[in-house]
């Protein structure tokens, strides 16, 4: 037997909000009531459980049956993940399709010197405005309805780039479907995180970026076909938006955001869905219920949301988590991309540029997996951390090999046995940077309260194509200035300082999105 005093707050005996609650509980709240205005005393005696089969712990683990099933949260990831290859292929497609554009053979449009870089660089463009429509939208109608509303858009992009007959068409489908892109950028990581049971969430949030990784494989290695421009545009269209259109029409809103609209009885049901028939969600419910009770007047609207950053605790999370994506932005992620051809070049390590890609694509899938397996064991400080880590000694170890190769007199002598090097040091990068790019994209799901976590995301995401745009734009500057090693190592000493981010950030591996913000709320 263990006494237990219940903790009450005024409840609405509404059908809705008792929804799910046990029977008996309800009573005691009731009784509770009416002794608090006869100054009575309340201790109730509870026997055996004292919390939900769902969330109690026995030995420190759970039983097989405790366990949620993990079969609908898996489906639910990956139709959220799977519109990650269509960023995937509007990223590369100017790459891939280029020397169709500007070969002096072209009979169908021709692009000249002064349209080749906007063409190129329209998405990007595109993309800030995508993740400024991305985060109110998620606000109004959640992320999967914001996901259900890109995906067609993006089929009509990819139709109007396929179907362009104009270079000023052809460059204004490249900068809308750079805004669509912008948006399913923004809605997956928020929805998964908000799906997923707290001992599998990073695992199912790698799953997103290893659709990214076979979205970046899949495409160069279409590329190296025969398939005109047009043809590519089709494919990339229908092959990234269909498949995640129809398993999103079979998956439920975010059992959070459901709640946080005042939606109960669908926000159960979602529950139920992602947890399985077996699992009792009692003790995850009322969690959701009380965080949803404290936020209640704060984040009815867009403003509403926007106003949280004038709480200190929320404004230092989401700073910091800016300043993680500028210093690993910085860290050469988006140089190395654009230098992998000339890197593989200095030692022959491929036949082709294409080659060349699709080997990237390989280390940066091969990345993900591994991320994918132990981001919910060793968690996501240490990851990030030994990451960071590596990024930084791969970006000095291309400033060494450049430095004594070009600064001095006899550079291809002194290198002449280190052309292994450059080849390495990319294919560590891309292998290290998969685990940085997926934790940088968990934690606003996870250290952003409800209150904040959906337009904070869209914000996140537009400050990080922000930055994008920065890195690329100087790096010509950079390497004018301090040579290619300089660039690099310029590079190296940001990576280095990132790994220092997570050190002032709570780990949140186990832990659920209720826990979390616990964990805050007493510091």
């Amino acid at each position: 037997m263990a006494e237990l005093e219940i903790q009450v707050s005024p409840v609405s005996h509404t059908k809705e909000d008792n929804n799910g609650l046990d029977d008996d509980k309800s009573k005691a709240n009731i009784v509770k009531d009416d002794c608090s205005h006869n100054g009575c005393e309340f201790d109730v005696e509870v026997e055996e459980q004292t919390t939900p089969i769902g969330s109690r712990m026995e030995d420190g683990e759970m039983t097989q049956s405790q366990r949620p099933d993990v079969m609908m949260q898996v489906l639910g990831s990956l139709a959220a993940a799977l519109p990650y290859m269509s960023v995937s292929s509007a990223v590369i497609y100017s790459g891939i399709t280029l020397p169709q554009f500007t070969s002096s053979d072209a009979t169908d449009i021709v692009l000249e010197d002064s349209t080749t870089a906007l063409f190129s660089s329209l998405t990007n463009m595109g993309s800030i405005l995508g993740a400024l429509v991305a985060g109110p939208s998620m606000v109004i109608v959640g992320q999967r309805r914001t996901l259900l509303l890109a995906l067609p858009a993006t089929l009509a992009c990819w139709l109007g780039v396929a179907f362009a007959n104009s270079v000023s068409l052809l460059l204004v489908f490249r900068f809308l479907l750079g805004a669509t892109v912008g948006v399913l950028e923004t809605a997956p990581y928020t929805y998964v995180a908000e799906i997923s049971y707290k001992d599998y969430r990073g695992s199912l949030s790698g799953i997103i970026e290893i659709s990214r990784g076979v979205g970046m494989i899949s495409y160069y290695a279409i590329g190296t076909s025969n398939l005109t421009w047009r043809q590519l545009a089709l494919v990339a269209g229908i092959t990234t938006t269909v498949p995640s259109f129809i398993g999103l029409l079979f998956m439920h809103d975010s059992p959070r955001w459901l709640a946080s609209k005042g939606y109960n009885v669908r926000s159960d049901k979602a529950l139920q869905f992602f947890r399985g028939n077996k699992y009792k969600i009692d003790q995850e419910r009322k969690d959701i219920l009380e965080q949803v009770k404290g936020m209640r007047h704060t984040n009815h609207n867009v403003v509403g949301q926007i106003k949280q950053l004038q709480d200190p605790s929320i404004l230092k999370r989401f700073s910091l988590l800016m300043l993680m994506t500028l210093l690993w932005q910085w860290g050469g992620n988006v140089a190395i991309l654009a230098y992998t051809v000339v890197i593989f070049g200095e030692t022959n390590s491929c036949s082709s540029a294409a080659a060349c890609s699709i080997l990237v694509g390989v280390g940066r899938t091969v990345g993900s997996l591994v991320f994918f397996s132990l981001t919910d064991c060793v968690g996501r400080r240490p990851g990030f951390i030994v990451s960071s880590l590596g990024c930084s000694a791969s970006m000095f170890s291309l400033g060494l090999y450049f430095y004594f190769k070009n600064e001095f007199d006899n550079g291809e002598m002194i290198v002449a046995g280190w052309t292994w090097l450059p080849s390495v040091a990319v294919l560590a990068f891309t292998f290290f940077i998969a685990s940085v790019i997926g934790v940088s994209n968990i934690l606003p799901g996870e250290l952003l309260p409800l209150s904040f976590r959906l337009i904070g995301k869209g914000m996140s995401t537009v400050f990080n194509w922000i930055v994008v745009f920065s890195v690329s734009y100087m790096f010509v500057p950079l390497k004018n200035t301090f040579g290619l090693h300089g660039a690099f190592w310029t590079y190296a000493i940001c990576g280095f300082l990132s790994a220092a981010i997570p050190l002032l950030l709570p780990e949140t591996k186990g832990k659920s999105l209720e826990e979390i913000e616990t964990i805050f709320k007493h510091r």
